[in-house]
């Protein structure tokens, strides 16, 4: 047999191999027999809730809009990011303040959700809330300013219509043990105050002051000169456009007393105090 003869039956049997072998794969593909192992998708975890809350409030969580692309969500678990933790697929929970007032604010906490599917794959996903105070309340006590209202007592002050040699002004102060940060807020503060019948009054000032002795702002109420109370509540408001690290009040009473001295009172019913509104 010559060579060309030899190379054409040599290239047949080539042919008719592949052939054979084309025919064995198909008929495997259409049966099904080398199909890839199957695989399980991860669980998509969605969280809707507020962004902004304040502490004290009911927060809701939820998590009904997180899927699972091949099965189903088992499990839903909860980590507030305070060393709190629920279930479910709904939750609701509350910030706790606990005397704060050394921290600049808000206080970012972060919410962390893990679900968990059928085929127990499992994922994080995550959410940051900003909380902010409600608000500072701070009561006038003869030591200074307190968080809680003080035993039933009284502070004496004269009035004055300025450094008068007879009549020089005089101002209380009332001072925290330690600095406290203050967003951008309105303010109000409540005075009680005592006086004789015919001692005279005609306003009244608090000025707020920073850690360094620096003027925050000054507000007063302008009373009636010739009203001759003996007892009124008096309401001063103000506000703060800035943060600030504030520290202490100063408050005066503009008018004319001689002997006699005004009260401002403290604790119980007639608790003088300023209370900051953070939630302007």
């Amino acid at each position: 047999m010559d060579l060309n003869k030899k190379l054409a039956v040599i290239l047949m049997l080539m042919f008719v191999l592949t052939a054979s072998l084309s025919g064995c794969l198909d008929k495997d593909e259409q049966t099904g027999q080398h199909l890839p192992p199957s695989s399980n998708s991860s669980p998509v975890p969605i969280i809707n809730t507020t962004k902004i809350a304040y502490f004290g409030e009911i927060i809701e969580f939820d998590a009904s809009e997180s899927y699972d692309p091949d099965g189903t969500i088992e499990v839903y678990s909860w980590d507030f990011g305070d060393n709190e933790t629920s279930e479910g697929i709904l939750a609701t929970h509350t910030y706790k303040f606990e005397n704060y007032f050394n921290v600049a604010f808000p206080i970012t906490y972060s919410v962390l959700l893990k679900i968990v599917d059928n085929n127990e794959s499992w994922e994080y996903g995550t959410h940051e809330i900003m909380v902010y105070p409600r608000e500072y309340i701070f009561y006038f006590d003869r030591m200074g300013l307190t968080e809680k209202v003080p035993v039933t007592s009284k502070d004496m002050i004269k009035a004055s219509f300025g450094n008068f040699r007879f009549n020089p002004m005089q101002e209380l102060t009332y001072e925290s043990s330690n600095y406290i940060n203050i967003q951008p807020c309105n303010w109000n503060s409540t005075i009680h105050i005592e006086k004789p019948k015919f001692t005279l009054i005609n306003s009244i000032s608090l000025t707020l002051y920073n850690k360094t002795g620096e003027k925050i702002t000054e507000e007063k109420t302008s009373l009636n000169l010739f009203e001759f109370w003996e007892e009124k509540t008096i309401s001063i408001k103000g506000k703060t456009i800035k943060p600030e690290e504030f520290k202490s009040i100063k408050l005066s009473v503009n008018g004319f007393s001689l002997r006699e001295k005004i009260s401002i009172t403290y604790g119980g019913e007639s608790a003088s105090h300023i209370c900051f509104d953070f939630t302007i």
